[in-house]
């Protein structure tokens, strides 16, 4: 997810304006009203202007309690004033990137839903097996640096998923080996 958010800022313009361009909003206390008002502003002195919302559609997310299906914010088909969003999406300037930026979310979410009927979705899940070790493998190239397959085995069986662990490991065995392979006896 930090990957492809750093990847969609590099989008955003020039380094020196990203962060001009840029509004985290939290999705605690957002209205449609502030989330449109910030969608609405133009880039100062670029393409393209960012807006990322954390955790607004997890707010509806389902949770079982007691063998009854409610969410946190009790009726899972009440969303209130979210549930116009739809118009408002559409009608986004083109030169407005919004990101809602969310953790595990289930499909029955309505929000998501709405949100889903006018977006791109991108679900990042944890990566495992061959896909991990394409990850690792590719991280290591981008760096310079090397594995052998047994090592590489070793390290996703002991990491696994956690990226963000996988990466800092990673750059400590690179500067272990400084510049050869890692070997297994080097995880």
């Amino acid at each position: 997810i930090k990957d492809a958010l750093a990847e969609a800022r590099q989008q955003v313009g020039v380094p020196d304006l990203r962060d001009a361009n840029s509004t985290n909003l939290p999705g605690i206390g957002l209205t449609p009203m502030k989330l449109v008002q910030a969608c609405s502003m133009v880039p100062f002195l670029a393409d393209k202007r960012m807006i990322i919302v954390e955790g607004l559609i997890s707010l509806f997310e389902p949770m079982r309690r007691r063998g009854q299906h409610q969410t946190s914010i009790e009726q899972s088909q009440d969303i209130g004033p979210w549930k116009d969003l739809t118009p408002s999406l559409r009608m986004l300037p083109s030169t407005t990137a919004l990101i809602f930026l969310e953790g595990n979310l289930s499909l029955n979410n309505p929000l998501l839903k709405i949100i889903s009927n006018v977006a791109e979705v991108k679900k990042f899940p944890t990566l495992r097996g061959e896909e991990l070790r394409s990850w690792v493998r590719r991280r290591l190239t981008a760096s310079n640096g090397d594995i052998v397959p047994s090592a590489l085995r070793l390290i996703c069986e002991l990491i696994g998923g956690n990226l963000w662990a996988m990466r800092g490991e990673l750059d400590k065995l690179q500067l272990y080996t400084q510049g050869r392979s890692i070997e297994e006896q080097d995880v």
